[in-house]
């Protein structure tokens, strides 16, 4: 859960990467070599690069001096 009232810009992109990262794990490790299929692995690829995506928005936002921020982000 975010709390909202001492939660940084960085702190919730943070706590979005992990948690989509943390469903794509969860999905991989329930995956059935034998009743895989081409629409399951499209889904986890696309899960993959919702993942990727929220850990570049962290890496940048953790990575700026802060003066480029909005304080109502």
């Amino acid at each position: 859960m975010i709390r909202l009232i001492e939660t940084s810009p960085v702190q919730i992109a943070w706590a979005e990467y992990d948690a989509a990262a943390l469903r794509l794990q969860r999905v991989y490790a329930a995956v059935d070599p034998v009743t895989d299929n081409v629409a399951d692995r499209l889904r986890r690829m696309q899960m993959s690069v919702e993942v990727l995506r929220l850990w570049r928005d962290f890496q940048d936002l953790f990575l700026c001096d802060g003066s480029d921020l909005d304080p109502a982000a």
